[in-house]
């Protein structure tokens, strides 16, 4: 796969959005869960896949959607990693670019 892994990621996905192509960790598999209307979450290895999910999880991949996504980002943007808190992370995943305010009412775990 085009894949690369997220740098959310803190071992190695065992989730994965189909809707989007990526695969996530167990914390961001609910953080995408809550976001029904972007992302569909299946489980890498319990799961059925259909041929037409496996394809286009092979044609995209972390690593294509952090190039269409991050364009997008000013440079002074903060990149969410799996240690930060579930409000970052949700206004990451919806797009949110001013998610400094944020910063103050996180406390990782």
């Amino acid at each position: 796969m085009k894949g690369g892994r997220s740098p959310l990621l803190s071992s190695y996905p065992d989730w994965a959005s189909h809707s989007l192509g990526i695969f996530i960790c167990l914390n961001c598999s609910g953080i995408h869960r809550n976001i029904p209307q972007v992302s569909k979450v299946k489980s890498v290895r319990l799961d059925d896949w259909d041929d037409a999910q496996v394809e286009f999880m092979a044609s995209n991949g972390n690593n294509v959607a952090k190039a269409k996504y991050e364009s997008k980002m000013p440079p002074f943007y903060y990149k969410p990693t799996f240690l930060d808190c579930q409000r970052l992370l949700l206004t990451t995943a919806l797009g949110g670019v001013d998610n400094t305010s944020l910063l103050g009412l996180c406390k990782p775990g």
